[in-house]
């Protein structure tokens, strides 16, 4: 087990500096007038330099357009951290927590009718577009009704009822769709053991439904949510990047399309003075762009390493002969 759990850290951490290396070559094969004193070098010598300077000091540049100038990019990265955890945080853990309630009360549920509605609901769920839903709840209460903000409010008090009020609609947005999927793979896991020779054992002793679900059946089912768990961690991730765009969070998100957006667009406007002419943000967008693949590099490894952990009848890694 240790074994593989090194080689995939060792394989994750090689993937990791692949993707950096592609990255790197690519952006800087688009057209551009950049005359940033670090970028007159070859670009095998610019790539090379900041590896060194990633490898030895965690360094990845300096902002040249998104944020101040020179300001470095771990530091940028820093200020806008806590307004995407905010957000995320608290979207990750209502879809969980309501995921797993509403998968548990569907798999009880004997009403056929009840149990379609809930399906064609969490199916609709699953299927829309978190950003979409954002709008619609957008529209409803803060156009129509007037009860949220439009936008998201600035500042740093997190725990003030005004923050929370105007970030409904970005974790509304990131909830529902994580949401329906805890629900349907959850479900789907506690049908499957609630037919079990252990849970009508647990019947004819005397329990309810109810009780034989969470009592047993919901450990068993847990590692079949597993993927989904980490799944969810990579979705909610990524999808932030549009959520923070539409509804103004001053996230990392917003600032990634912006670092995007003035690699592909050169205007006149950003236009650095000095004599270094338009600096595309290359090294925000990679910054950020490593920040999003981290993230799915350790889910999966999690994901490979995980189920041993997690369920007892799998032993990863193995060399025994007849062992799973």
């Amino acid at each position: 087990m240790f074994k593989y759990v090194l080689k995939r850290i060792v394989a994750g951490i090689l993937c990791f500096f692949i993707i950096y290396s592609m990255l790197f070559v690519l952006i800087r094969l688009l057209p551009d007038k950049n005359t940033f004193y670090i970028y007159r070098y070859p670009m095998a010598e610019q790539y090379i330099r900041s590896l060194i300077g990633i490898i030895t000091k965690f360094d990845w540049g300096v902002c040249t357009r998104v944020g101040a100038l020179y300001l470095p990019v771990t530091d940028l990265i820093k200020a806008l951290l806590p307004f995407t955890l905010y957000t995320t945080g608290i979207a990750f853990m209502l879809s969980l927590v309501f995921g797993i309630l509403f998968g548990v009360l569907t798999a009880s549920l004997r009403n056929k009718t009840a149990i379609g509605i809930v399906e064609f609901i969490t199916l609709a769920f699953a299927g829309v577009p978190g950003f979409i839903l954002g709008y619609v709840f957008q529209y409803i209460f803060g156009f129509k009704l007037n009860l949220i903000p439009l936008i998201f409010v600035g500042g740093y008090d997190f725990f003030s009822w005004e923050m929370f009020n105007s970030a409904l609609a970005p974790i509304i947005s990131l909830t529902f769709a994580p949401m329906a999927g805890y629900m349907i793979h959850l479900r789907g896991a506690l049908k499957d053991s609630y037919s079990s020779d252990y849970m009508l054992l647990t019947r004819v002793k005397g329990l309810t439904k109810g009780q034989a679900i969470w009592r047993h059946a919901f450990k068993n089912a847990i590692p079949a949510i597993f993927p989904v768990f980490l799944a969810n961690v990579i979705n909610i991730s990524f999808n932030t990047i549009l959520i923070e765009r539409a509804f103004a969070v001053p996230g990392i998100g917003i600032s990634y399309m912006r670092s995007y957006f003035r690699l592909i667009r050169i205007e006149k406007e950003f236009e650095v003075p000095i004599g270094f002419g338009v600096v595309p943000d290359y090294n925000v967008f990679l910054g950020i762009s490593m920040l999003f693949i981290g993230i799915a590099i350790i889910c999966g490894i999690l994901l490979d390493t995980g189920y041993g952990l997690l369920d007892p009848r799998v032993r990863v890694g193995s060399k025994k002969t007849g062992e799973l």
